[in-house]
């Protein structure tokens, strides 16, 4: 795939974009729906979904990067919680049919 020319699209254009690229795995939507539900270090996610650690870590990147979920270093691992504003302009999103972001 070659890569995006940014000045081509709209900010909104783009921030949707990502929110999709976060949202394009089962894995990704599995993690963000038990981020719902509490707090997880990134070892529980390996244990839950049954994945080793650097698959896991692609998918927690990938929701980073969209800005869904918000992550909290500890020297041995980090603890991730769902980022609330981001979810709520998301839900807005899907339930709107137009494109309200940014």
């Amino acid at each position: 795939m070659g890569a995006i020319k940014a000045n081509n699209y709209s900010n909104q254009e783009l921030e949707i974009s990502m929110i999709a690229r976060g949202l394009a795995h089962p894995a990704r939507v599995k993690i963000l729906n038990q981020l719902q539900k509490r707090v997880y270090r990134n070892i529980d996610f390996c244990r839950e979904l049954r994945m080793n650690r650097s698959t896991i870590k692609e998918h927690l990147d990938k929701l980073i990067d969209a800005d869904l979920i918000s992550v909290e270093y500890f020297p041995h691992f980090y603890v991730l919680s769902l980022n609330e504003e981001r979810m709520k302009a998301v839900k807005q999103l899907m339930n709107s049919g137009d494109m309200p972001l940014s």
